[in-house]
């Protein structure tokens, strides 16, 4: 502890030494006329008596000193640009001219409440402080006045600022920084601000010197003009001091008056000071009841508590801490105004939020109090009408009711009148419910003060009579829970809750909150509390408590929903129906994640109004923002539909845009037995018309909305058909999908029967649909009075469409309709119509088949005409020959008789027994014969088919060389030459078969040589692969670390086009959405991976590896069979027993190699690890050996036993 006194003196005392004097530490000779602290307590700034600015350190070392007057502005001296000066800018009403005139320094003078002293605030961070201090008298005779002075923590000026007239020595640095209070008076003594008399101001300064704002005091009823005024008191009364709380959103004004003092409390929201409270100390109801201890000695504001105020008199400390109240009307509906309450002073502010959304400070009405002209300490609603409860400290008493006009007229939205007046005789009173006894016209006022040490509860019954009680209790500093109902509920100082039994005057607890929850609501089945850490809690009646959410910032309950906003500018709709049996379920239960929005950043509820569905928010500026959520609108909407208000729910679905399907989905079946009620409540064909429209482009079941619009058009048939011909209409066009043609017949139905609403109708269905679309129906409808009608309301060109129908007129009726449904595009229809034509249209029926492919409907109308279904056959099977399909052609051409063709279709196919076939029933001659059998042979041998193009050429083109040659490609010996022997040609055996066996030695070589090369090029890679994967075991498990590349995602198009779905705006238009289509990027990337796989150095090329030995085994099995079949034609060679030796000799060795390759490869050595299958990696890949089983080498008895024992 610090003791510094005026005459220089400073001293200090250890706390934590027990100490019983304090330790001198030096002394200022010149005196010291004030002190300050630096927030950090590093830094002590004292004014010396000679005027200087002294800076020291917790210590007590000097560390700077400055005189306090000087002439300099400071280190941040603006710099004058021209632009931006009081001689630029805009002066209004009092002309050019000001801008010339300069202020007179004569003008500038202090208060004559002003004591002399200077005073010193720091800034909440401790950065800067400012010294506010007169000036000496100057030569010029200009008066002494107050300048604010910055300095920073080395003790350097930074600026000063500007002359203020009548400026005080009360000084305070609001701890954000952005504002210095002090305060200005105004009036006709020289040296005061010009202005009324008794004018008295709180200005703002800004670091930099300059002016930032103001407000007035009110002050009225203590001020006295300087004449009459007491000594010492120059306007009766003087503000002490200013002082910020500790989050910078109160400041406090100390004023002292003739006969006590008085504190105010005042806060700022959108650009306008409140005055929230104001007290003075001592156990009376008037100010001027008050004594020498109702004096204040100290006022200050807790450091880390906002809330807490602390005040000192002569003989007692007396602690405050306040609370934000968020006072609302919250009767339930229909009877929820949303009306808001807003103190300032002796005015009460209202605003009804339901029917006005008037932001602050303005308001709907202003109530002035005529009881006080001290703000009430606490205002408060009835739970379930609108009255008003207004309460003093000093035990005064007000009921209003407002009578608030809910209707939206045209009148004065409420007529407050009071209800009740009266005084509570308690020593401090300070909260109150309200709420009005249903069954009479009485009103039951439950009020919360303290008498002594403890807390009383008054209650007062009046209406038709006035009864009191009084109920004692044994705790302090409770608070009654805002009620729902008629319950009143008592929160002890540790959460305790109780239920107050006002005919038995006693309490009994009911629940408990885990902390004390300063603001909190309750109905008949919840109490709802928020604690000062952000939590907010549920509980139930004779239930334990719930956490419900952390970081709540504002919550506020209606009739169906809690709703809260957290400081992660979220807010949150909790359905009480769902809430409720989780929190009755506790322990351990858990809250679902409700439904939430995002809301502005530091926004917090101000009132939620079911019959509006709105919430209002306030910003921390202090405007407003009305939101609708979804889940209040929803609520009242199926609420409005299940009681079957069905105009009410309609429009409110229709202002927040909500899907109107709502109505189908909630109850179908009641919904449609309730389609008369409907169209009663509505009664507005654009209302039903929106209803079909969106029901229309819903994902309903196409049949449940065509029943609706069946069922709905019934119904508005049978009422008035002009009336809702619009409505009419509709119900045929939305459909799925859409019934034009009912449309158009209600059309010509309306020409005949209604012809004055017929234009309009054919207007509103053209707005409806696409007037082509509505054309080309009617077209489709053959009625070309209705075409007309809808071409000339729908503006087209009569050139182009006179003309077409002036050519369809010149047709016969069927060829008519035929061109009708060909210009639609109703393929199938037109067909049919033509085949209705005449014979003289049929070949044109034949192209219009061909053309659109029409086969299959072909067939069915001429399916009793041989002739006509013969041609169709014929057309088809030139279809399927031109698709290359020649084997259906062959059949179809069969069937219709057309053998040629037939012929032709089986030789393209290569059935070359079913060619012949055919050709003998064409009965062809023997040349015709040789030609097919040459063309087919040729084919075949073309196809590797060399068996099959030796018997053709054999059979049926009699040549016996060509066919022993086909059959030596195709490696068939022992057929070659049992043609030979049967036709007695053996000289082909010299000249055809036995060179094609030699030749057919060499190929088997050179294959063996070929895979010999391959298999000893895999083994060798696969060797150099593992040996690698020894040396680096560290790398193996990510395969692309291993190989060196970057992990490709194959086989994936990481861009596609998205068909774009059909939306409100292009339901009834011809613009096509867009087809998904294959991004060829991607294509691309495909093919080249795949080339790519395999290559020397990828991450793929052991398992290509593998694949590769595999089918090499494959392949060796097949030279295996070619060999066994070859060996005994080389051994009827004259040469051929060495040929057939060193054949079987070169298979075997081989056969060897390929043996100990897959061994080699398929064993893996035990040194390489290998990777696991579960690995967490997501790279590891599993081993090849897994994807390709061992393949096996055939080793059975291929070869000749002859050869091995010729050899042995």
């Amino acid at each position: 502890m610090s003791l510094i006194l005026k005459g220089g003196e400073i001293a200090t005392l250890a706390l934590d030494e027990h100490l019983e004097s304090f330790e001198s530490v030096g002394a200022v000779e010149e005196g010291i006329l004030a002190a300050s602290w630096s927030t950090d307590e590093s830094l002590l700034v004292l004014i010396t008596g000679h005027g200087n600015v002294l800076l020291m350190s917790s210590t007590f070392d000097t560390l700077s000193e400055s005189p306090l007057s000087t002439t300099e502005f400071g280190e941040d001296a603006p710099i004058n640009v021209g632009w931006g000066s009081k001689q630029t800018q805009f002066h209004g009403s009092i002309g050019k001219t000001a801008a010339q005139v300069a202020a007179d320094p004569q003008n500038i003078g202090s208060s004559p409440d002003d004591d002399g002293l200077p005073r010193i605030s720091w800034r909440g961070d401790g950065a800067f402080f400012v010294v506010s201090s007169l000036t000496s008298t100057s030569p010029g005779g200009a008066p002494p006045h107050r300048l604010l002075r910055v300095y920073n923590r080395l003790g350097e000026l930074q600026s000063t600022s500007e002359g203020v007239a009548g400026l005080e020595s009360s000084l305070s640095w609001r701890p954000s920084g952005n504002l210095i209070a002090a305060c200005q008076r105004f009036g006709a003594h020289p040296g005061l601000g010009k202005g009324n008399e008794g004018r008295h101001d709180v200005v703002f300064f800004e670091r930099n010197g300059l002016r930032h704002g103001e407000f007035t005091m009110r002050t009225g009823r203590w001020a006295q003009s300087a004449k009459t005024a007491a000594s010492g008191l120059n306007y009766g009364y003087r503000v002490t001091e200013l002082a910020w709380n500790s989050d910078s959103t109160i400041l406090s004004i100390w004023v002292r008056t003739e006969t006590s003092d008085i504190l105010q409390l005042w806060t700022t929201s959108n650009y306008h000071w409140y005055l929230k409270h104001e007290f003075c100390l001592g156990n009376r109801r008037d100010v001027s009841q008050a004594d020498a201890n109702d004096h204040f000695t100290h006022v200050c504001w807790h450091p880390e508590i906002a809330t807490k105020l602390i005040v000192c008199t002569k003989d007692a400390i007396c602690e405050r801490t306040y609370s934000w109240d968020t006072v609302v009307a919250r009767s339930a509906p229909p009877n929820d105004s949303g009306c808001v309450l807003v103190v300032d002073g002796d005015s009460v502010n209202l605003t009804p939020f339901r029917v006005q959304n008037v932001p602050p400070p303005m308001s709907s009405f202003q109530l002035t109090s005529t009881v006080s002209r001290v703000p009430p300490v606490h205002t408060f609603f009835s739970s379930n009408d609108d009255s008003l409860g207004l309460v003093w400290e000093s035990g005064h008493v007000q009921i209003w009711h407002l009578n608030i006009n809910l209707s939206g007229a045209r009148s004065r939205v409420m007529s407050p009148k009071p209800l009740w007046e009266g005084l509570v005789e308690v020593e401090r009173l300070r909260q109150g419910i309200l709420w009005k006894n249903p069954e009479e016209e009485t009103w039951t006022v439950v009020l919360l003060g303290n008498e002594g040490a403890t807390d009383v509860i008054k209650s007062i019954a009046f209406g038709v009579s006035e009864t009191r009680c009084t109920i004692g209790l044994d705790s302090k500093n409770g608070r009654l829970l805002e009620p729902l109902g008629t319950q009143a509920i008592y929160q002890e100082q540790n959460g305790t809750l109780s239920n107050i039994d006002l005919e038995n005057h006693n309490l009994a607890t009911t629940s408990s909150f885990p902390n004390f929850c300063s603001s909190a609501l309750s109905n008949a089945d919840l109490f709802i509390g928020l604690a000062a850490s952000g939590k907010l809690f549920a509980s139930t009646p004779g239930g334990e408590c719930v956490p419900i959410a952390p970081g709540v910032n504002s919550f506020t309950l209606i009739l169906d929903f809690l709703i809260y906003t957290t400081v992660t500018h979220q807010s949150y709709y909790v359905p009480l129906q769902k809430l409720l049996p989780l929190v009755r379920a506790v322990p351990n239960v858990q809250m679902p994640e409700w439904e939430s929005r995002r809301v502005e950043r530091g926004s917090r509820i101000v009132v939620a109004t079911s019959s509006s569905m709105s919430v209002v928010l306030q910003m921390p500026r202090g405007n407003l923002e009305t939101i609708n959520p979804r889940s209040l609108v929803m609520d009242a909407i199926l609420k409005d539909i299940e009681s079957q208000a069905y105009r009410r729910a309609f429009i409110a679905a229709r202002k927040h845009r909500i899907d109107l399907n709502v109505f189908i989905d909630h109850k179908p079946e009641v919904f449609v037995s309730k389609l008369g009620l409907f169209v009663d409540q509505i009664d507005d064909a654009d209302f039903l018309n929106l209803f079909l429209s969106g029901i229309g482009r819903s994902a309903q079941a196409a049949d449940r909305i065509a029943h609706i619009c069946d069922r709905l058009r019934l119904e508005l048939e049978s009422r008035d058909i002009r009336k809702y011909v619009n409505t009419i209409l509709t119900t045929h066009v939305v459909k799925t999908p859409p019934d034009y043609e009912s449309g158009l017949l209600l059309l010509l139905r309306l020409r005949d029967e209604y012809p004055e609403i017929v234009e309009e109708a054919i207007k509103y269905i053209i707005f409806l649909v696409d007037a082509d679309r509505l054309f080309d129906a009617a077209l489709g409808m053959y009625d070309f009075s209705l075409v007309l009608m809808i071409a000339q309301f729908s503006q087209k060109d009569p050139r182009e469409y006179l003309p077409f129908l002036k050519e369809l007129r010149s047709h016969e009726h069927f060829y008519q309709r035929y061109k009708i449904d060909d210009h639609l595009k109703r393929y199938t229809k037109a067909l049919s119509s033509l085949s209705l034509a005449g014979e003289m249209y049929f070949q044109e029926a034949l192209e219009y088949v061909e053309k659109h492919s029409l086969y299959a409907q072909a067939f069915a109308l001429w399916k009793n005409d041989q002739s006509k279904h013969n041609a169709v056959l014929n057309l088809f099977g030139d279809h399927l020959f031109d698709r290359r399909e020649f084997d259906q052609a062959a059949i179809v051409f069969r069937s219709c008789n057309e053998l040629r063709k037939a012929m032709v279709a089986h030789e393209r196919a290569r059935q070359w027994r079913e060619t012949f076939i055919v050709a003998s029933e064409l009965r062809l001659d023997a040349e015709e014969i040789i030609l097919v059998a040459k063309r087919l042979a040729e084919d075949l041998a073309s196809r590797q088919k060399f068996a099959d193009a030796g018997q053709v050429i054999l059979d049926y083109g009699k040549d016996v060389d060509l066919s022993v040659t086909y059959f030596s490609q195709g490696r068939h010996f022992s057929e070659a030459k049992r043609i030979c022997a049967l036709h007695s040609r053996n000289e082909l055996l010299e000249e055809v078969v036995h060179p094609a066996i030699e030749h057919t030695v060499s190929e088997i070589q050179d294959d063996i040589e070929e895979m010999r090369e391959q298999i000893q090029k895999q083994l060798s890679r696969v060797g150099e692969l593992r040996t690698r994967k020894n040396l680096e075991p560290g790398k193996q498990c990510d395969v692309h670390a291993f190989y060196g590349e970057e992990a490709n995602i194959h086989n994936v198009d990481a861009m596609t086009d998205v068909s774009t779905p059909f939306t409100a705006f292009t339901r009834y238009t011809v613009a096509p959405s867009l087809s998904s289509q294959t991004s060829k990027r991607s294509q691309k990337l495909k093919k080249r991976n795949e080339r790519k796989a395999g290559r020397k150095g990828t991450y793929q090329e052991e398992e290509y590896l593998f694949a590769s030995v595999t089918k090499l085994c494959a392949r060796f099995g097949a030279t295996q069979d070619g060999t066994q079949q070859l060996l005994p034609h080389l051994l009827a060679l004259p040469t051929g027993f060495e040929l057939a030796r060193d054949l079987e000799a070169l298979v075997l060795s081989f056969q060897k190699e390929m043996q100990d390759a897959v061994e080699e490869i398929w064993n893996v050595p035990s040194e390489i690890p290998e990777t696991s299958e579960s690995s967490p990696n997501a790279n590891v890949a599993p081993r090849p050996q897994d994807k390709h089983p061992r393949p096996t080498v055939q080793t059975s008895h291929w070869n000749l036993r002859m050869l091995e024992s010729l050899s042995e």
